[in-house]
């Protein structure tokens, strides 16, 4: 998938938070961190883009040599 920030150049940040006990819940704790995305002054949006999907439908162990 393509890069569609528009952001030129790398950057690097460090977002640190302490564990709230309350945020014990995996929703409680993505939805802190999309707060400290936010921050950053960066957003997330959901996209429906084409993507390349490989599927494998049988396998089997190889034979001994």
């Amino acid at each position: 998938m393509d890069d569609q920030t528009g952001l030129k150049g790398r950057y690097d940040y460090k977002v640190e938070w302490s564990r709230d006990p309350v945020a014990a819940d995996p929703v409680d704790r993505l939805y802190f961190f999309l707060q400290a995305i936010e921050k950053l002054g960066l957003k997330l949006e959901s996209r429906k883009v084409p993507t390349e999907v490989l599927i494998v439908d049988h396998a089997e162990k190889p034979s001994p040599n």
